[in-house]
């Protein structure tokens, strides 16, 4: 029963933060060292916040080798990209308009310039452009799919995790068709065998993973963009490492059924493995209080990193030191 994931069990959700934030940068330093760059794929949400409040600060802001830094994005809204909900928006607040990551090395998800298609959509012409982009950067043969070095999640307290939620056609590799020429307007069609990229036109009106001002709220309230571009599950399964971040005592039921429960295939988060099967958990001890310890240390392994990362503090600040 339940889920083989390793569980990174944190005090506090600032610890949790600085706990993720720097695995991600460990996994940049072995990306670096052993293939000349690192390649991270971002949703909105907490674990984006969380890791932008780390790694824009001392030391590791002006030690990380950030010209080697190439960003993806998980899943972005069709809104421009000055648009409170765009994802991309949140990522240059947060992160870009602090470090040094050359532009050029920042792959947009949608581009509100391109041409709509012949029913006014422009989400599927979008996630055609990004998959042709992230073959060009990360190379291999058409029918393959390649591998991210990290993917970093959030997952809120129905199991949802970036544009997956419950009851979507994607979560079987499907989605609605919307080619006239295609014969069948509306209805499922499946994913191509090594699509990486999707246009969605069905994603729920919620703006659950934007950080919004309460101006922002009010402004877009009954106007949220229901298309989006996203990253396949099997693309995201392809990435050598996944990091998914909950936080607080409203997502503990449904970690409670992930943990302790036969997999409900229903639930999004069910369906995330990552290249090596086996996503990494970063909770805060909230998240975890519906668990029963003994019988779930038996289906994945809890990892306490708050008292790793004290302990080793030193030692991974000097390795993201200049020559370390």
């Amino acid at each position: 029963m339940g889920v083989d994931t390793l569980a990174c069990v944190f005090n506090s959700v600032e610890e949790l933060g600085e706990g993720m934030a720097k695995s991600v940068i460990m996994a940049s330093l072995d990306a670096i060292r052993l293939r000349g760059r690192f390649t991270l794929a971002v949703t909105a949400g907490s674990s984006l916040e969380l890791l932008a409040r780390t790694i824009t600060e001392e030391p590791f802001l002006s030690s990380l080798d950030w010209p080697k830094w190439n960003i993806f994005f998980v899943d972005e809204r069709c809104a421009p990209s000055t648009s409170p909900c765009s994802s991309y928006k949140m990522l240059n607040d947060l992160l870009l308009r602090h470090v040094s990551i050359p532009e050029m090395q920042v792959y947009v998800a949608f581009d509100h310039t391109m041409t709509l298609d012949n029913l006014g959509h422009t989400c599927e012409p979008c996630s055609l452009m990004y998959q042709d982009q992230i073959r060009a950067v990360l190379g291999g043969s058409p029918s393959d799919i390649p591998s991210l070095d990290v993917v970093l999640l959030s997952m809120d307290e129905h199991g949802n995790v970036a544009s997956f939620m419950r009851g979507h056609p994607i979560l079987n590799h499907e989605i609605k068709n919307h080619e006239i020429s295609w014969g069948a307007e509306g209805k499922l069609r499946a994913l191509g065998d090594a699509q990486i990229a999707a246009g969605m036109y069905e994603c729920e009106e919620t703006i659950t993973d934007c950080v919004l001002t309460e101006r922002d709220a009010l402004l877009l309230r009954g106007r949220f963009p229901k298309e989006r571009v996203s990253l396949t599950i099997p693309m995201i399964n392809r990435a050598r490492e996944v990091f998914i971040c909950a936080s607080g005592q409203r997502v503990a039921p449904v970690l409670q059924l992930y943990f302790e429960k036969m997999p409900d295939m229903e639930i999004p988060i069910t369906h995330i493995k990552g290249l090596t099967g086996k996503p990494k958990m970063f909770l805060d001890q909230p998240a975890v209080s519906c668990l029963n310890f003994p019988q779930a240390l038996r289906n994945f392994q809890i990892v306490d990193l708050t008292f790793h990362f004290n302990t080793h503090k030193e030692d991974a600040e000097a390795l993201c030191q200049p020559g370390g």
